[in-house]
Parts: structure tokens; C-alpha cells; sequence
């Protein structure tokens, strides 16, 4: 009688281990899944200009997936130029992530002067925080904005149709971009 009691009694407390368990792996696949759906989000709103510009950031409703900072909203002078991008890893640690992002880059528009072309790959390593109960993006919180072709060419347009005297190179650039476009 002994060894029953014995036996039920381990087989109960592995139950409840093997429980614990598959509820921290559902818990972890839970919190890769909304760390690489952020991620996605984000890329997409920058892929999508929201980046270029404070008023742009402002509108878009970015800033409530990511962790206040010190410095003032995104304006920036270059943009990278991208073809697409990838979220190929996230990497728990507790209460923060690590996700990394592939992109397939084009070349630059820096100061809507030119259109510089260099394709090839980068990584960027984005760090995260859950904070009651929801993921948040910390950093990088300076990096300029990944945009693809369209958007940027949409840009330089709205740019030279408000600031014609002060875009003189725009129509150059603007012509580089719908060439880039056909490639």
C-alpha cells in the first residue's frame, strides 16, 4: 500500500511539472509571437514614411509601442532606401527581447539630393521590454528611416510641391527613383 500511495504520488507531481511546463513554452511562443508581430508593425509603418518626419510620427501612433525616450520624435535629412525586410529571429530574456531585422537594402536619399544606390543586406538588432504585460520597443530609437522606393519618391514629391525654392535637386532625384522603381 505504500508504494501505491508512493507512485500516485509521483505520478501526480509530474503531472503538475509536465503542466508547468507546457504553460511557460505556450507563455514563451505567446510572447515570440507578439515580440515578432511589434516587430512587424514597426517595420511596416517605417517601410511607410512614418519615420521621415515628427508630424508623420506624431500621426501614425507609433510611439505607443515604444518606450518613451529623452530625444524628440524622428525628422531626418537621409533615408535608407529598401527593397523589403525580414524579422528572423526573436530571442527571449525574461522580461526583454531581442528581434533581429534583415533588410534588403537599395542604397540611400541623402538630403534629397541624390540617390545613392548600394544594395546589400543589414542587420539591425532591436531590444524590447515587456511592460505590464505588454512588449514594448526601447532600441534602437535612433536609427534612420528604412523606407521603400515608393515612399520615398512620395516624399521628395510632397517635399519639392511645399519647398520648391529650397529643393532644387528634387526632380533628379525623384527621376532616379521611378528608374529604380523599374529595376
Amino acid at each position: 500500500m505504500k508504494r501505491f500511495t508512493l507512485c500516485c504520488f509521483l505520478a501526480v507531481i509530474s503531472l503538475l511539472v509536465l503542466s508547468a511546463c507546457t504553460k511557460q513554452e505556450k507563455t514563451a511562443d505567446a510572447d515570440k509571437a507578439a515580440v515578432k508581430s511589434l516587430m512587424k508593425k514597426y517595420c511596416t509603418a517605417d517601410l511607410n514614411g512614418v519615420n521621415l518626419s515628427t508630424e508623420n510620427f506624431l500621426k501614425s501612433g507609433i510611439s505607443s509601442f515604444m518606450v518613451a525616450g529623452d530625444s524628440e520624435p524622428p525628422g531626418w535629412d537621409t533615408v535608407t532606401l529598401i527593397k523589403e525586410y525580414a524579422v528572423t529571429s526573436v530571442e527571449l530574456h525574461g522580461t526583454t527581447a531581442t528581434a533581429t531585422v534583415s533588410y534588403d537594402v537599395l542604397g540611400e536619399v541623402p538630403g534629397a539630393e541624390e540617390v545613392a544606390i548600394d544594395k546589400k543586406k543589414v542587420q539591425y538588432s532591436f531590444r524590447l521590454v515587456k511592460k505590464e504585460g505588454i512588449w514594448k520597443l526601447v532600441t534602437p530609437s535612433d536609427l534612420q528611416p528604412h523606407v521603400s522606393v515608393p515612399t520615398a519618391l512620395q516624399h521628395i514629391q510632397n517635399l519639392y510641391d511645399t519647398q520648391k525654392e529650397n529643393q532644387p535637386k528634387a526632380p533628379y532625384v525623384m527621376q532616379r527613383l521611378k528608374q529604380l522603381m523599374e529595376q
